[in-house]
């Protein structure tokens, strides 16, 4: 990069200029820069100083130079090549280019020649090689700065959503930015947010149309839409009502290039309280269709044709003015026999099914599998019956868990004993290994009787160390699995009746495998621990519900009353019984 002098100076005036502006009103890449004005009172200064006399200037550009496609800095690339201009004056190389493709096609025609100088206020890039290498680092470090910052906004945006807020912007109406307890700007409700809700409790109720809620708000509510600087302070918009209520925001998903995320703030509305206005929007509703995430589609197989059973809802209408029922389709939007809207309806009575049925896979002769349809309350039904079967108590689960983790700390003792013999005797493996291979390079034993003795050893080593994992694993994993086992059997009838999809997927999973539907009855192989629970339950009956759990446990006492029936919840015993490591917990 060159600085002014006096040849250069009157070098300059030889060239064809061309001037060139740009600040971008598209994003925030340009923030602290100079304004269009700024650049032209500094370019105008070293116009006049260096008095170009060939000056051709183009109009303004406020795009951004982070994407290709800028019109005016492609009609003074096409200049450039076209010999109208052969030089350019800029504020600074970053108003040229932000991108490697216009910063590499821009260097390219320097290394050309058809462009002979870049000016600039603070500094001359002519076309040399070193100056050529050094305007392209000005636009790969423009580039990468604006790319960090890209990166900075996006991450920040990913942090705040993930904690359930929108980032910036408008919000909509009955919200607003406040500050929480860590000074952080998340999003709140106002005035307007109750308002809004008594709105919406119109709709459902089915005593008002929309168009009849939103005259409600307006003209008897007197609503006032959030005042700012410029915007607000009036009625709400039929399109801002609509859209409102079509927006999966107002019961509580955020939906961004980023993902889906679970919003934090009050929603105006439960999830199926939106999709019940969907439905009595009618029309509107059939453009904002949100996708469904059932929690059973592919998780079971049809027994008859060995496809995967899915899920699928309907939406019925029963017209208040005709009592016709229709199916609520995508492309129907009033009633099939007096063709009044379905928006216009008041008080119209919707009727929702869901169901399970396998996806009609061919059979053996050719026609489609006709397993029957199996509503989802009864599907719910049968895993809740399959949940009570092994469901306990929380008093017993904790006096078990407490009883276990006593026998455990006796058994971890034992098995210190028994680790310090193993690690002993591998000692010993090892000397002999060492004391071997000292005879052997001593010529006391040849080869053959080396490697016989020494494969024996090695064989011995493998063998204890195993055990060493065995003994240091087993205890633990069984006790985890214990407590695992007592928890899932205390509360997951719970964690299935009020749970998310995803937890109803996940506790399906783990009561067992290879899951069939077969004539509307659910069939399943089921873990083992469970059925062990529901045989004991069985035994045991009424006597789980009287155990008191104690913080001192009274081993002798509460240890005989359910000796009997408890010994299937106990690991089991290794296959050779004699062996070092027999676990002291194991009996059956």
């Amino acid at each position: 990069m060159a600085f002014f002098d006096y040849n250069l100076k009157e070098k300059l005036q030889e060239y064809k200029f061309g001037a060139y502006l740009r600040r971008s009103s598209e994003d925030n890449e340009d923030k602290q820069v100079r304004s269009i004005e700024g650049q032209q009172q500094d370019l105008q200064e070293v116009s006049t100083k260096l008095r170009l006399s060939k000056l051709k200037k183009y109009d303004p550009e406020s795009k951004s130079a982070f994407k290709i496609g800028r019109p005016i800095f492609s009609q003074i690339i096409q200049d450039i090549e076209n010999g109208v201009i052969d030089a350019l004056l800029v504020w600074h190389a970053n108003r040229i280019s932000r991108n490697y493709g216009d910063g590499g096609k821009f260097v390219q025609l320097m290394s050309e020649g058809k462009l002979k100088i870049v000016l600039t206020p603070f500094g001359v890039f002519e076309n040399t090689p070193r100056d050529m290498e050094y305007l392209m680092n000005e636009f790969t470090r423009a580039t990468r700065d604006s790319g960090d910052k890209s990166d900075a906004v996006k991450r920040g945006n990913r942090i705040k959503l993930k904690a359930g807020y929108i980032p910036s912007g408008r919000l909509s109406e009955g919200y607003d930015h406040v500050k929480n307890e860590r000074g952080e700007s998340v999003n709140g409700t106002n005035s307007n947010f109750t308002l809004l809700r008594k709105t919406i409790e119109l709709v459902l109720n089915g005593t008002h149309t929309p168009m009849e809620a939103l005259d409600v708000l307006n003209n008897e509510w007197k609503y006032q839409t959030r005042k700012t600087k410029r915007l607000g302070g009036k009625s709400l918009a039929k399109s801002t009502f609509y859209r409102l209520l079509s927006n999966p925001k107002s019961y509580g998903l955020i939906i961004s290039a980023e993902g889906e995320f679970t919003a934090e703030f009050p929603p105006l509305m439960t999830k199926e309280e939106y999709e019940k206005i969907q439905i009595l929007l009618g029309k509107k509703a059939g453009r904002r269709r949100t996708p469904k995430t059932w929690a059973y589609t592919g998780e079971i197989t049809c027994d008859s044709c060995s496809g995967f059973i899915t899920m699928e809802d309907k939406w019925q209408v029963i017209c208040p003015v005709c009592k016709t029922k229709f199916h609520k389709s995508s492309d129907r939007f009033a009633c099939i026999n007096c063709h009044t809207p379905i928006e216009e309806m008041r008080n119209p009575k919707l009727l929702h099914y869901t169901w399970l049925h396998c996806t009609r896979q061919k059979l053996a002769d050719g026609t489609k599998c006709r397993q029957p349809y199996l509503a989802v309350d009864n599907f719910d039904g049968q895993v809740q019956s399959l949940i009570e079967k092994f469901t306990i108590p929380e008093g017993f689960a904790k006096w078990a868990i407490k009883w276990l983790e006593k026998l455990n700390d006796q058994e971890v003792q034992q098995r210190t004993v028994i680790n310090t013999n193993l690690q002993k005797f591998h000692n010993d493996v090892q000397k002999q290994i060492d004391d071997l291979l000292d005879l052997r390079l001593k010529g006391l034993i040849d080869d053959a009787e080396y490697q016989k003795k020494k494969e024996t050893l090695l064989l011995e080593k493998k063998e204890v160390n195993q055990k060493l994992q065995v003994t240091d694993k087993r205890a633990d994993e069984w006790l985890d699995l214990c407590e695992n086992t007592f928890n899932f059997a205390t509360y997951a009838h719970i964690w299935f009746a009020k749970g998310t999809t995803n937890q109803k997927r996940a506790i399906l999973h783990a009561l067992g495998s290879n899951l069939i539907l077969k004539d509307k009855v659910l069939l399943i192989q089921q873990a083992r621990p469970f059925m062990l629970l529901a045989g004991t339950k069985e035994k045991v009956g009424i006597k789980l519900q009287t155990i008191e759990p104690n913080d001192q446990l009274d081993v002798v006492a509460q240890k005989l009353g359910s000796e009997a029936s408890s010994l299937d919840l106990l690991p089991s015993r290794d296959s050779n019984p004699n062996k070092q490591i027999q676990i002291l917990l194991s009996y059956h």
